[in-house]
């Protein structure tokens, strides 16, 4: 039946609310149309982002039956109808989701779609098999199981204008890598630097992946410079000059600027009566190699022609004031590069202390004991039995009674976990229950055969225990209330029994007080017997004795007959070879029978 549980499991995670659902409410419900009215079917979980709201949907279909399950496991029985389906814990979600179903129960016969809704920011990525246990009823059969829906939480990206980081934050060890995002493609002029705040620098375009193997908060810095523009003669500024006009007025000034091969480039615009220092505003590009300026006093011809102030040489990588005897000017030249700067941040949480737990016994416990353990965190606990998360597991304390394997797992406010070391707890079995009875005051056990082979026995009067009454029988000496206690010396598991017994005065020491069979002063030793017991009585009169050894079934093991006897008689009986249980060992005289039974450990 377990096996058939497991697989119809997969439609019924989201049957019932329990402990874990803290409210995604307004899902939608969309199947696939021509669905089948008995059959299987769950939607996927989308994936998603650590960092991001998480808003997902999914819808199912639950079996009515186990026709459809049989389709997909033949060793389940089919021809069954599933009467209910409850969940009863959810364990393992991404931290940070949670999760509310479109109704808390179904009713198979009556209703068979649903859908769930999971929301949250999720805190850490992974694929996440979110364990869900479910009970399904099926007649008067109640089965426990668990299935797995996967649920993928890739890491989590940060963008900035220069870069984006694949993988910001985990638990105890982050790898990062980056994304730039202001690739050169291939155009010369583009420089980098990374900065990645764990000690590690480069000058890559692609730098490789960053390992941050400590916890603690780390700045990535980043930096691009491109400088792929051309340069752009600006401003020519003529702080000195020595070519005044003859008649001693001002000069008439103006630029001319050749390339380097000589031919002509620009010429500024004449300033007349020019005063020094005198700016020419220009936007000349210049490329590479020497070009020349020249400063001219313009007069038309007049006074001399044309007067050359001089001429300076420059390449785009000029700086400073450039001089030819009495000619000085300054340049600028402009030459546009960007610079951009990002910071982001990369959080390496530390995994919490594992668990510990307390609690457990030195000594195995027996079936029907309570333990409870109990682990060192007082929130955010989950119990696990058995690879299955415990419905309603999740205090620091937990009452176990069963065997398994349990251990516990830890969640931190960030969503690292951490799993305690496994408890394996075996209750032992309690010795089977010691019921006995009453015959001629000799209180025997039914089945000593199931005893324990180490075993100890104590016999109680009113629940007080009676001093060396630790045989498989007791001849008791008056009323009362009788029990007796079984030990197993190798598992120090106990069972008991009561019983209310009448004493009969008929019965001094357990045998017949009257000679009605023509016998007397009857004993049986030992009894119960291991080896051998000696059977002694007196006879009144010269007489045949019988005796006849029986097992409980009423079949005859032995019989002995012994002709004319008189007198205290003794006869042993060889046991040794018998098997353990009780026989009934039958007296005859003349007069009648009397049966006594005999235990034989």
């Amino acid at each position: 039946m377990r096996k058939f549980y497991t697989t119809i499991f997969v439609l019924c995670f989201f049957c019932a609310p329990i402990w874990g659902q803290t409210g995604c409410p307004g899902c939608e419900i969309f199947l696939p149309p021509g669905l089948t009215a008995d059959t299987v079917f769950i939607s996927d979980a989308p994936s998603g982002q650590v960092g991001f709201y998480y808003d997902g949907d999914i819808s199912f279909r639950m079996p009515m039956t186990t026709d459809p399950v049989h389709d997909l496991d033949p060793s389940i029985p089919e021809g069954f109808d599933i009467s209910s389906i409850t969940i009863t814990s959810v364990a393992n979600l991404p931290p940070g989701l949670s999760w509310e179903a479109s109704q808390t129960e179904f009713d198979p016969t009556v209703e068979t779609d649903g859908c769930v809704k999971f929301c949250g920011t999720p805190l850490q990525s992974g694929l996440f098999e979110v364990d869900v246990i479910v009970e399904a009823q099926v007649f008067i059969f109640t089965e426990t199981a668990s299935f797995s829906l996967p649920i993928l939480i890739e890491p989590g990206t940060t963008n900035t204008e220069g870069f984006s980081i694949m993988n910001n934050s985990g638990c105890g060890t982050v790898t990062a890598s980056f994304v730039n995002n202001i690739p050169s493609n291939a155009v010369a002029g583009y420089s980098y630097f990374w900065e990645f705040g764990n000690g590690n620098t480069s000058t890559d375009e692609n730098p490789d992946n960053q390992l941050y193997d400590t916890p603690g908060v780390y700045e990535v810095n980043y930096q691009a410079v491109i400088d792929t523009s051309d340069y752009y003669l600006t401003q020519v500024t003529v702080t000195a000059a020595s070519c005044d006009d003859v008649l001693g007025g001002r000069p008439d000034l103006k630029v001319n600027l050749f390339y380097p091969n000589g031919e002509h480039l620009y010429t500024a615009d004449i300033v007349q009566n020019a005063f020094l220092p005198l700016t020419f505003d220009l936007f000349i590009p210049i490329g590479q190699g020497i070009y020349a300026l020249q400063i001219v006093d313009d007069d038309g011809g007049i006074d001399g022609a044309d007067d050359d102030c001089g001429t300076v040489n420059f390449t785009n990588q000029t700086t400073g004031p450039l001089s030819e005897g009495d000619l000085t000017v300054e340049l600028v030249i402009f030459h546009p590069v960007d610079t951009i700067l990002s910071t982001d941040t990369i959080y390496v949480y530390p995994i919490p202390e594992a668990p510990t737990i307390s609690g457990t016994p030195v000594e195995a416990p027996c079936a029907g004991d309570v333990v409870t353990l109990t682990a060192s965190y007082d929130e955010r606990i989950q119990w696990y039995q058995d690879s299955l998360p415990i419905p309603g597991g999740d205090q620091p304390q937990l009452e176990v009674s069963e065997n398994g394997i349990y251990w516990a797992v830890y969640t931190s406010e960030v969503g690292c976990t951490s799993v305690s070391a496994e408890i394996n707890l075996s209750f032992s079995a309690l010795p089977e229950a010691p019921v006995f009875f009453n015959e001629n005051n000799l209180l025997t056990l039914e089945n000593p055969g199931n005893l324990p082979e180490d075993v100890t026995i104590q016999w109680l009067w009113n629940g007080a225990a009676i001093e060396g009454a630790n045989d498989l029988v007791y001849c008791i000496e008056m009323d009362g209330n009788y029990s007796v206690i079984v030990t197993n010396n190798e598992t120090n598991c106990t069972n008991t029994y009561l019983l209310s017994v009448i004493y009969d005065s008929d019965f001094v020491n357990c045998t017949s007080s009257t000679g009605d069979i023509g016998i007397n002063q009857l004993t049986i030793y030992p009894n119960p017997v291991r080896y051998r017991s000696l059977l002694s009585f007196e006879t009144y009169e010269l007489m045949d004795i019988s005796l006849v050894l029986f097992d409980v079934s009423g079949r005859t093991i032995e019989q002995h007959d012994h002709h004319q006897q008189y007198g205290q008689l003794s006869y042993l009986l060889e046991m040794e070879s018998f098997a353990a249980g009780i026989y009934f060992l039958q007296l005859k005289t003349p007069y009648g029978s009397k049966t006594f039974r005999v235990v034989k450990q």
